[in-house]
């Protein structure tokens, strides 16, 4: 089983109000699913989404030292970003199937909103903390 990189189990299953055992793989599995998608569709490395967290929480780090520190930390994750993981992988679990018999709301509006802010506009590479990095030493010098 792959392992979480910024949701847990547990955080899953209180999305989902499950309390039982039982489907602890498919949860895991949903969650995974989750949060490949939720990262790919910012066309943002985890590193990038962790310092633009840390920005937000924080405001700028002090120098680039602190910015490597905040780029690998994973508690710096952008809240509204787990959210979307959460909400996407409590979406999966509901509807198990691609149609349905019965209409459905959707969870991609609330979704885009949410992923949407963090979502790199270019195809250019471009590494957000690189990039931060030497625009904090421009303006030091």
């Amino acid at each position: 089983m792959e392992r979480f990189r910024v949701v847990t189990l547990e955080e899953l299953k209180q999305q989902m109000r499950v309390d039982f055992e039982d489907e602890n793989d498919i949860i895991s599995l949903y969650g995974v699913a989750a949060e490949d998608r939720v990262i790919s569709g910012t066309r943002r490395s985890v590193e990038e989404l962790n310092l633009m967290g840390y920005i937000e929480q924080n405001g700028e780090p002090e120098n680039t030292a602190a910015a490597d520190e905040a780029a690998g930390d994973i508690l710096n994750f952008p809240k509204r970003l787990k959210l979307a993981i959460l909400m996407l992988a409590a979406h999966f679990y509901r509807n198990r199937e691609p149609v349905a018999s019965i209409a459905q709301n959707c969870v991609p509006m609330s979704y885009e909103a949410l992923v949407k802010p963090y979502r790199k506009l270019t195809d250019r590479v471009v590494d957000y903390v690189t990039q931060w990095k030497a625009n904090r030493e421009g303006a030091d010098s």
